[in-house]
């Protein structure tokens, strides 16, 4: 009977240990859009803003979209966009850069996947910007 135990504890981590993300896998969001490049335009900048983050860089032109926002210099959170013309969605790579005494360490998020001590910095953000650009999709 205790070999059964520990054959169950054994297969219980084996099992924990698979299930992990590895939030230093780097991920993607993809969300389809209801929205033309220059809607999408139009709109994420200012609810990137209206948030806290501020557009590191902009072009319409080929669809890419930088934002950031870090606080009190502990971590800082970027979303890098990139409007695919062919399939008509929005790719966003949500990086989380946290500073730690003994350097940077480095997560990406996705809606789904992310570090819970982190998800009201990122998560409503994301959240807004899916539910508006798909909206005529869904």
């Amino acid at each position: 009977m205790k070999n059964f135990y520990f054959l169950f504890l054994i297969m219980a981590v084996i099992i924990a240990a698979c299930s992990t993300v590895d939030l230093a896998e780097k991920r993607q969001e993809v969300i389809p859009s209801a929205l033309s490049n220059t809607e999408f335009f139009l709109y994420a900048p200012d609810a990137l803003k209206s948030q806290g983050f501020t557009i590191v860089s902009s072009n319409e032109a080929d669809g890419s979209l930088r934002a950031s926002r870090t606080v009190e210099d502990k971590f800082r959170i970027d979303y890098i966009f990139y409007y695919d013309f062919e399939k008509r969605a929005v790719n966003v790579t949500t990086i989380n850069t946290i500073k730690t005494p003994e350097g940077e360490i480095t997560e990406y998020y996705t809606l789904e996947d992310y570090n819970s001590d982190y998800k009201s910095y990122f998560h409503p953000t994301l959240s807004a910007i899916k539910n508006h650009i798909s909206k005529k999709v869904m």
